[in-house]
């Protein structure tokens, strides 16, 4: 009987394999240890050894997928879509809660993680006000930098589970902790290289992009770094740019499909999240199949460009946060705004907000002659209305209402969301006493400020007398 043959037992009915070795060697080794005078006892006697028999196993259903891609990929063509299709599907109908699980875990990790630490730093900002942007500003910083860390380590095991078709939810998130610094620098590379690349052109890195599709996958399965990953990657898709981008074009059209359908778009979505990466995975299997396993170089003009990239994305995103803020800066109460933002709408607002807030109108001198140019400065806080306004009227119109003020006025200004500044008036035309008043919005406001001038006439100029007439002489 040739080794490795299976056999049924007759009597147990239980089935074995077969090891080696001829029948003689089998009798012999049944009488070896027998004492003289012992009886033989029956085989049916004898107790039966406790064997644990070897069943067949079917083979994992991605290693039946990647078997048939590999077939498919062995002509040095791509799978089609349908195929690709199939066999995610497949996949993704075994591993879907697992991945769906995994996948929510790193949204949901990095929500919780912020909101913990903003919601920290906001009640202690209450208990020091005067500290109150510093704490609040720290509690965010701190809370996203946890989240991510919480997200990149979720999103690790996720990734782990996409190519790794036998790791379970809790062996995933084992796996994932080591990878939790990798993939942050691996995308942090990304980033900085691609923006980089659109920082010469939008489509190089639309190009770049599409480079480095495979990188996370390359990462999740095999200890290299996060440069070797993307330059991998980009050799993969090397001579296969356009077959990639059809096949990614046509899962992401299906996937924006399902986003805009009513009310259930968001949940196919998500549902449909776990699908995409696999169908991604299967991409980079085929091309694996197609190339073999490819080593990335420690030097070469194509790594040395992308480190060139990764340069140029860092210095242009340092500008670009640099001229926000300055920009920002000198916008009128663009810093106020900022402060408001920070303090979820203005509910728990910094003193320094709240000293600008107390609208305000003031005069260099309080007399002026008809027509004269007169500069009102004011303040006025960032919650009034883009139509707040401010106007000069008689002096003798009841003050209150806006509504009056907006039937009575002579001349006005909007102050469109300026919180402080300047206003220049060409001051009334006839002499008395007039009122400068500031409104909180052109629609059944109030006035919240007033300050009174004059207007005086000049004075009257005195006739030059004749020169008398001398007498004739």
């Amino acid at each position: 009987m040739p080794e490795g043959a299976a056999i049924t037992c007759p009597q147990c009915k239980e089935r074995f394999f077969f090891s080696g070795g001829s029948s003689d060697e089998a009798r012999q080794d049944s009488t070896i240890g027998m004492q003289a005078g012992e009886k033989k006892v029956p085989a049916s006697e004898k107790p039966r050894p406790s064997y644990t028999p070897k069943k067949p196993t079917a083979p994992q259903p991605m290693a039946q997928l990647r078997a048939q891609v590999a077939k498919v990929g062995t002509g040095g063509d791509l799978p089609g879509i349908g195929e690709l299709f199939g066999s995610t599907w497949e996949v993704y109908k075994e591993r879907f809660w697992t991945l769906i699980g995994l996948y929510l875990a790193s949204i949901i990790s990095f929500v919780l993680s912020a909101l913990i630490f903003l919601g920290a730093g906001a009640l202690v900002a209450k208990l020091v006000p005067a500290a109150s942007t510093p704490l609040i500003l720290a509690g965010f910083l701190a809370g996203v930098t946890v989240g991510l860390i919480a997200f990149s380590w979720g999103f690790a095991a996720f990734l782990i589970a996409v190519v790794d078709e036998n790791a379970g939810f809790l062996e995933a998130i084992s796996r994932g902790k080591a990878k939790i610094l990798p993939f942050a620098w691996l995308y942090t590379l990304m980033v900085l290289i691609i923006f980089g690349g659109c920082v010469l052109l939008i489509i190089p890195g639309f190009i770049l992009s599409l480079w480095f599709i495979f990188a996370k996958y390359i990462l999740a399965e095999d200890d290299t770094s996060g440069l070797d990953a993307l330059m991998k990657s980009k050799s993969y898709v090397n001579g296969y740019w356009w077959g990639i981008f059809f096949r990614l074009f046509v899962v992401g059209l299906f996937s924006a499909i399902l986003g805009i359908i009513p009310i259930a778009g968001t949940f196919l979505s998500l549902a449909f999240t776990p699908f995409m990466y696999i169908y991604l995975n299967m991409n980079y299997r085929a091309l694996k199949e197609i190339k073999g396993e490819i080593r990335a170089t420690s030097a070469g003009g194509d790594r040395k460009a992308m480190v060139a990239l990764g340069v140029l994305g860092s210095i242009a995103l340092v500008l670009m946060f640099a001229f926000a803020l300055n920009t920002i800066s000198k916008s009128p109460g663009g810093m106020e705004k900022l402060q408001e933002l920070l303090h979820a709408g203005g509910a728990n607002k910094p003193a320094a907000v709240i000293r600008n807030e107390e609208p305000r109108l003031w005069l260099d001198k309080t007399t002026f002659a008809p027509r004269e140019q007169m500069t009102v400065h004011f303040t006025a806080p960032a919650s009034f209305e883009d139509n707040a306004w401010v106007g000069i009227f008689p002096a003798d119109v009841p003050h209150g209402k806006e509504e009056t003020n907006d039937l009575n006025k002579l001349i006005f200004q909007y102050l469109r969301k300026r919180t402080s500044g300047e206003l220049v008036f060409s001051g009334p035309t006839r002499p008395g006493s007039y009122d400068l008043r500031m409104n909180d919005t052109d629609t059944n406001g109030t006035e919240v400020a007033t300050i009174t001038f004059t207007v005086e006439a000049p004075a009257p100029q005195q006739p030059e007398q004749a020169a008398p007439v001398q007498p004739a002489r």
